[in-house]
């Protein structure tokens, strides 16, 4: 449906482009796991292994706070320690051929 077949005061609010857009965002998900992901030298050579620790992830909350304890510079909110990962990381070369 054309954006003209909408009354006029309509017309300015109607997203342009929506479709391609989607189109856009799915296609540049590569790019925005880069910007997000924690970048980290790898000081190794092909066929080493490193070994890091760093902080876990927090345990999501799924129960709500409640109303009346938001009262203190807190809001009702406790403090909570993530846990410590440890993974293992090797780079290897693969190769084939016909």
């Amino acid at each position: 449906m054309a954006i003209a077949n909408f009354p006029a005061s309509l017309q300015p609010i109607i997203q342009q482009g929506f479709l391609s857009r989607a189109f856009q965002d799915a296609l540049q998900s590569k790019l925005g796991f880069r910007s997000i992901a924690d970048r980290m030298d790898f000081p190794a050579r092909i066929g080493q292994t490193i070994t890091d620790t760093r902080a876990g992830l927090l345990v999501p909350a799924t129960t709500p706070l409640n109303p009346t304890a938001n009262t203190n510079f807190d809001n009702g909110m406790s403090p909570d320690e993530w846990a410590v990962e440890q993974y293992t990381l090797s780079i290897n070369q693969y190769g084939n051929t016909m």
